[in-house]
């Protein structure tokens, strides 16, 4: 069985603006935005993030109720974006899971969280 999580009052799919320490004012960096699907064993994340700057270093982490479950850093494609699709064990009840996006050069950071 498959389906996916709702969250209160955001449907299942986040998207964040986010800015940089170095940004102008009211100018984005990007955006960003995090999927979760539960199956019936497993949480299959998926966290993309969309920004105008290719060739850019970023750490994702993910955490399950604080405790972190993934980490990793990707390199942005040519068009600045990037897809990071993680499976974590599925916990029983209701759970808090955080998606964090930090550019290494920049600082810029993207968090999304999802109530399941």
């Amino acid at each position: 069985m498959r389906r996916t999580l709702a969250v209160a009052a955001v449907v299942a799919v986040l998207s964040v603006l986010f800015m940089g320490a170095g940004a102008r004012a009211g100018a984005p960096l990007g955006r960003c935005r995090m999927e979760l699907n539960e199956l019936q064993t497993q949480i299959r994340v998926h966290y993309v993030l969309r920004t105008p700057t290719p060739d850019r270093r970023w750490r994702f982490r993910i955490f399950d109720e604080g405790a972190r479950v993934f980490q990793k850093v990707y390199r942005t494609d040519d068009n600045g974006n990037i897809g990071v699709w993680v499976k974590i064990p599925r916990q029983p009840g209701y759970r808090r899971y955080d998606g964090r996006a930090t550019d290494l050069v920049s600082g810029a950071r993207c968090t999304i969280i999802l109530r399941t």
